[in-house]
């Protein structure tokens, strides 16, 4: 009938709609961004160059000193920052995993919503040259008062504004599809600026810091033994 006319590629569209819904509202990305800006952050707080300054100051400079941190807190210092950081990477890493398989998903879903887009013009096309057909036979109809002639312009008019309404619907859906696909990209995007970042802090912040650690800490224990 008229009313179910294009129903099958309705129901496609709800499900797109739930399913975009459901990676908008996702926090997933945000909750990942977040701990990634954790982990720069505690790996800024660790100030290497703390450690074996000694003050030129005279009287009070061996209490400056001592107020400075030894190379044993340093030490603390950094394994509870690497702790803490390898837990956050850890955290995300589970997270970036599943990003992974959504990138690939969006991929799917950018395909499927074209061919709904397609669809749904199909049926918008096909409605509109039924409906074309069903006023052209009511214009013949017009002026025949025959029995006959009385009810086909009545189911004909009733026919023609049901068609007319879900033509409309079918566009709207249509246009809901041709809105989602650059969504769907933008998304995608997202996703993938997310698992970009967490592999440039796995493989070039976070060594980076453990090296610039190691070699401060390195010449520093050089000056001392020179001393």
């Amino acid at each position: 009938g008229l009313h179910v006319f294009g129903s099958e590629v309705a129901g496609k569209s709800a499900a797109f709609s739930a399913q975009l819904l459901d990676q908008v509202r996702n926090r997933d990305l945000e909750a990942s961004g977040e701990k990634l800006g954790e982990v720069v952050r505690i790996a800024r707080t660790l100030k290497l160059d703390a450690v074996g300054q000694r003050s030129r100051l005279p009287v009070i400079g061996g209490l400056i000193d001592r107020m400075r941190a030894s190379r044993g807190e340093l030490m603390q210092k950094f394994s509870d920052s690497n702790a803490q950081i390898e837990q956050l990477m850890a955290d995300v890493g589970v997270q970036q995993a599943a990003q992974s398989q959504r990138v690939q998903e969006f991929d799917r879903m950018h395909a499927m919503v074209r061919q709904e887009r397609h669809a749904l013009g199909l049926h918008v096309a096909a409605g509109k040259l039924q409906l074309a057909r069903m006023e052209a036979e009511l214009a013949r109809l017009a002026g025949q008062e025959d029995p006959l002639s009385r009810t086909r312009r009545n189911e004909l008019d009733h026919a023609v504004r049901l068609l007319d309404k879900r033509i409309g619907d079918l566009l709207v859906m249509q246009h809901a599809a041709e809105q989602s696909l650059p969504m769907i990209r933008m998304i995608q995007a997202n996703a993938i600026q997310l698992i970009e970042k967490f592999n440039a802090v796995r493989d070039i912040t976070i060594p980076s810091w453990k090296r610039q650690f190691a070699i401060q800490l390195s010449l520093q224990e050089q000056k001392n033994a020179v001393a």
